[in-house]
């Protein structure tokens, strides 16, 4: 059974992230049957922001698509603004089920072919 996406989050973490949420918040809104009222940007770098949005907010709920764009920079390390979002996931405190019936997501990673 598929659930049909209402809202999306783009969370950016970096420079060039934020620029491909930018591109993919212009595409989603030349779609006619999505409203850009349905659209939110949030940087990775405010964890109070992203907490709210993926676990607490009127967004936490199965009809929502997380999309998490980041960059890697050396040695596949993310970049500073997406630490706290990446630290925050990464807590072995965190039951395995953390965004069970809260939100779809999916992760776009950015590499450097250039290191």
């Amino acid at each position: 059974m598929s659930t049909k996406i209402e809202d999306f989050i783009l969370l950016s973490g970096g420079d060039l992230s934020a620029d491909v949420a930018e591109q993919i918040n212009t595409k989603l809104s030349s779609i006619p049957t999505i409203s850009s009222t349905h659209i939110h940007k949030v940087r990775m770098s405010k964890s109070k922001e992203f907490k709210t949005a993926l676990l607490e907010g009127p967004l936490a709920k199965p009809t929502t698509l997380a999309i998490f764009i980041t960059q890697t920079i050396e040695n596949e390390a993310p970049p500073e603004d997406a630490g706290a979002c990446i630290r925050f996931f990464k807590r072995k405190t965190h039951p395995e089920t953390l965004l069970t019936d809260k939100i779809q997501f999916t992760v776009l990673g950015l590499g450097d072919s250039n290191l």
